[in-house]
């Protein structure tokens, strides 16, 4: 199986993966957001509570939905596959390529700027969680 840098390099995305140090550390800021006892965010770790989208809502409504929670501009996030596959890319493309190249059916990965204050999370091909305040 090809890791996520081989497949987004064979699609030409633009991104900078991070280097070992750097990848555990945000998956480390990353690990508090998840509750323990449940699947998915903590629903006490965030204010205002955790949002969810349905990743099979008309593709329009999902677009809005991220660009009104993360922006769409050239400012980086992080997206966290694991805690050895972390990669960095604008906000823009990973709201205009999360279906088709960042979030395969069968996965999860996180989503955070760089210095904390939300994080998104994307479930299995079933939804995204947003939450504001991220202890990430």
């Amino acid at each position: 199986m090809d890791s996520h840098e081989d497949r987004l390099a064979a699609l030409q995305v633009p991104v900078v993966w991070l280097g070992p140090g750097e990848a555990a550390a945000a998956f480390d800021r990353i690990r508090v957001c998840f509750d323990d006892r449940r699947y998915g965010l903590s629903k006490t770790a965030f204010t205002p509570p955790v949002e969810r989208v349905d990743v099979d809502a008309p593709p329009e409504v999902l677009r809005a939905w991220l660009g009104e929670r993360v922006g769409g501009g050239e400012e980086s996030v992080l997206v966290a596959y694991s805690r050895d596959e972390v990669c960095k890319v604008s906000v823009g493309t990973f709201v205009d390529l999360w279906h088709s190249h960042f979030c395969p059916p069968d996965d999860e990965i996180a989503i955070l700027p760089p210095n904390g204050g939300w994080i998104l999370c994307y479930f299995h091909g079933d939804q995204f969680e947003f939450g504001r305040g991220s202890p990430a």
